[in-house]
């Protein structure tokens, strides 16, 4: 699930797989995820909002 919020949001932003911005997207979901956001809806929106 994570790899799919992850994957969107990387194409919806226009960012590289291997960048600085693809790195912090990816501590952000993860640093949601550990915060008990277990909803994918919730943390694709979390994504955008950040």
């Amino acid at each position: 699930m994570l790899q799919c919020i992850f994957n969107a949001a990387l194409e919806a932003n226009e960012i590289k797989c291997n960048s600085p911005e693809a790195e912090a997207l990816a501590k952000r979901l993860f640093t949601l995820y550990q915060a008990g956001v277990r909803d994918a809806a919730e943390l694709s929106d979390r994504l955008k909002a950040a």
